[in-house]
């Protein structure tokens, strides 16, 4: 498939996350060298690639940012496509592989949902993107569409379990901060009452995974209480 960029061009609302997203884009980047939440989420990651992408598969990495996932995935999958709607994370992404590495890689730009001339995956990769759409049951409608039969879905979507998630809306009325907070159009959610959410759009739960750790500390049994909950649902 040709590369294909698209942007919409109109007005965007004052808190559109693409915008943020673009803005900060070096910055977002740098974070994964940086912030133990962002290594110990990759770390988590490049495991479910490992366990769920078979070598050859054709894979869509929607919400690709700087091009991290990307880059697990551009050792065992076959085409790989990776999208995103801010051209600068697009441009980040790029940057991290050669050009003999480029030519399975088709980069997008584009919003979620995916347009119905994407092509079909056998599997989809969506991190810390849901949360910030202003229509994801289009996008998740949008997922089931382009995935082959018993294809992969693997999300990430903040967790409603941990304290970190009460304290944003208290904290950002009071010091504003954290700042992506109002960007947020989707709020925290149970993640068993979201694996049921997803049963609707015709996606069964295979395993969960937590992620979101601030310190090296690692303790196990309260994994459940950590930001985010990283789903890997199937195609029924």
């Amino acid at each position: 498939m040709a590369a294909s960029h698209k942007e919409l061009h109109m007005e965007q609302p004052a808190f559109d996350p693409i915008t943020l997203h673009s803005r900060i884009a070096q910055k977002f980047d740098s974070r994964y060298a940086t912030v133990i939440a962002f290594r110990e989420r990759l770390e988590k990651w490049s495991a479910l690639i490992r366990k769920w992408i078979k070598p050859g598969d054709s894979v869509l990495d929607a919400g690709c940012g700087s091009g991290f996932l990307t880059a697990c995935l551009s050792g065992i999958a076959g085409d790989i496509t990776a999208l995103d709607g801010s051209q600068e994370m697009l441009n980040l992404a790029k940057n991290k592989f050669s050009d003999e590495e480029r030519q399975k890689i088709t980069f997008v730009c584009h919003r979620l949902p995916l347009s119905c001339d994407m092509p079909i995956f056998d599997a989809i990769l969506c991190s810390s993107v849901l949360e910030y759409l202003d229509d994801m049951a289009a996008t998740l409608e949008s997922f089931y569409n382009h995935l082959k039969p018993g294809g992969i879905l693997i999300l990430s979507y903040p967790n409603i379990l941990s304290p970190k998630r009460w304290l944003d809306p208290v904290a950002y009325r009071l010091i504003k901060k954290p700042s992506f907070y109002p960007y947020m159009r989707n709020r925290p959610k149970l993640p068993g009452r979201f694996a049921k959410y997803l049963k609707n759009f015709g996606f069964e739960e295979i395993q969960r995974m937590y992620s979101g750790r601030i310190t090296r500390i690692n303790i196990s049994s309260l994994e459940f209480i950590l930001p985010l909950f990283i789903m890997t649902v199937r195609k029924k």
